[in-house]
């Protein structure tokens, strides 16, 4: 205990001694941490808890722990401080007070938003690259449900990614360097920001010296194109645009500039935390299938402020935490975008960036498009009244028959009376 070690190492040792396969003692490891998650003990990351497992097994593995008190002690203790460490977790995701605005007077913001919000900071927190979580619920009506399940998984993704430096230029050098040469992005110089497109890298001499090529114009009068090189450091200076450039033009870009109630309202949502990231760096967090105009209307219609101290002067929408991308100007920073359920063309099959979440808003998107989202986190929303809804929910059974575990969703409510949901994680 204590002591580094690697899972693959280990299990190709396995590999010799028992003579199996690598999916066989995959799969067993995934037994094992079913066993130890019924013994309400911690289990090794990676190895997502499969529960169909014998019966000789739960009693091999206690038996074990029985023998060695000193490592069941341990567990034990590091069981009890990841609750703990859960549950604050669990709270910081539910502390903002948010107040919605009608006619000129502020009002809290009903339970069922709350539990929305909660649901998709939840989802969003949960990340394993060898599985998703599908959480699919059953409601009376899906107004403002997608849009609220959005804002709690992106406030959630921007505190722990943003917040806690989880993203590096390096990491972002190296998906520019794999995508391919005139690829549109847009390069920030200062105050302001140009088009571009990708030329491609200069390989370096494996030193970390590496740079991106990026084609823009010259300023006028000044010739033709004009290739900058971007040293890796420098590298979150270039994000992907959401359009095509045809042709570059000779002059810059003004970036766009954040609203001072914008500002102050998400500055509020971040209570104190450095939110500079928010309005510069664009991060594919959510994308949402459903009706456009309806869920523009939702991201924009209603004022929302935070705290009872908030005015209206200052309060924003949900558009200002949702970003959504095809709401913004081509080079404003964006973290969600929305899809119609019969896109023109092949939109779906042509995105550059794999989100972290999709939320199938109604039956149609989610029987229509699972399958291009299938290596993403789901959260399928389901209207009672809709006509394809006995047919959606058909399709979500049989996704969880095929499950791997249960999800225990950190949610500090139970959802709505009126609110079925199921969450379950399958394999990627």
């Amino acid at each position: 205990m204590g002591r580094a070690y690697s899972k693959a190492e280990h299990r190709r040792v396995l590999m010799r001694v028992v003579r199996r396969s690598k999916g066989s003692i995959e799969r067993k490891h995934m037994n094992i941490s079913a066993v130890m998650k019924d013994l309400q003990l911690p289990h090794i990351r990676g190895y997502k808890p499969y529960r169909n497992y014998q019966r000789a097994l739960y009693e091999a593995v206690k038996a074990s722990l029985e023998e060695r008190q000193d490592l069941f002690e341990l567990l034990t203790s590091e069981a009890g401080a990841v609750h703990q460490s859960r549950e604050a977790t669990n709270n910081s995701h539910i502390d903002i007070d948010f107040r919605y605005w009608v006619d000129g007077r502020k009002l809290p913001l009903p339970s069922w938003g709350k539990f929305y919000m909660q649901l998709g900071a939840s989802v969003a927190e949960q990340s394993d690259p060898q599985s998703n979580i599908v959480t699919a619920l059953a409601v009376p009506t899906r107004s403002y449900a997608a849009a609220f399940v959005a804002a709690g998984a992106i406030i959630c993704r921007a505190r722990t990614i943003d917040t806690k430096g989880q993203i590096s230029s390096a990491a972002h050098f190296e998906m520019l360097s794999r995508l391919p040469a005139g690829t549109s992005v847009v390069l920030r110089k200062g105050e302001k920001s140009v088009k571009g497109k990708i030329v491609g890298t200069n390989g370096g001499n494996g030193d970390g010296s590496a740079m991106i090529g990026i084609q823009t114009q010259a300023p006028t009068g000044k010739g033709g194109p004009l290739i900058v090189w971007i040293p890796a450091e420098a590298s979150l200076r270039v994000q992907v645009s959401s359009k095509i450039w045809t042709q570059l033009p000779a002059n810059s870009v003004k970036s766009a500039d954040v609203s001072k109630a914008s500002s102050e309202f998400v500055a509020r949502i971040f209570q104190g935390a450095d939110f500079s990231n928010f309005f510069t760096k664009s991060s594919l967090d959510c994308v949402i299938l459903g009706s456009v105009a309806s869920l523009k209307q939702e991201a924009t219609a209603t004022k929302l402020s935070v705290g009872s101290d908030g005015q209206e002067a200052s309060a924003g929408t949900l558009r200002d935490i949702l970003r959504i991308r095809r709401l913004m100007s081509t080079h404003e920073a964006f973290r969600s975008d929305i899809f119609p359920v019969n896109p023109k063309g092949n939109a779906m099959e042509s995105e550059e960036m794999a989100p972290h979440l999709v939320i199938f808003d109604g039956a149609v998107g989610f029987l229509k498009w699972r399958y291009v989202w299938s290596h993403c986190n789901w959260v399928v929303i389901l209207d009672r009244t809709e006509p394809r809804f006995t047919e959606a929910v058909q399709i979500v059974n049989e996704e969880y028959w095929s499950r791997i575990s249960d999800e225990e969703l950190r949610l500090s409510d139970a959802p709505p009376d009126s609110v079925e949901l199921v969450s379950f994680t399958v394999a990627r």
